[in-house]
C-alpha cells in the first residue's frame, strides 16, 4: 500500500512538471508575440489560445505565421550618414 502511494505521488509530481514546463513553453511563445508588431486584435487572440495547457503551444507553433521578411530587391536603400 504505501508502495502504490509513493508511485501516485510520482506521478502527479510528473504530471505537475509536464504542465509548468508546457505553461513556461506558452508564457516564452507569449512574450515573443507581444514583442513583434501585430495588430492589437491578433495578439490577444493567439494569447488566448496560448492558455490552453499542451494544444496551445502546439497550435500556435503549427498555424501562426508572422509577416514575411521583405526580399533585398524591394527594401529601401540604406543611406549612411557621416557627422
Amino acid at each position: 500500500m504505501i508502495r502504490q502511494n509513493q508511485e501516485s505521488m510520482f506521478m502527479t509530481y510528473v504530471l505537475f512538471g509536464i504542465i509548468g514546463i508546457m505553461y513556461l513553453i506558452s508564457l516564452v511563445c507569449l512574450w515573443k508575440l507581444w514583442q513583434k508588431q501585430e495588430t492589437i486584435l491578433k495578439r490577444v487572440g493567439w494569447s488566448l489560445v496560448l492558455f490552453i495547457p499542451f494544444f496551445g503551444p502546439m497550435f500556435y507553433g503549427a498555424w501562426y505565421r508572422p509577416p514575411s521578411i521583405q526580399s533585398e530587391d524591394q527594401r529601401a536603400p540604406e543611406k549612411i550618414y557621416f557627422g
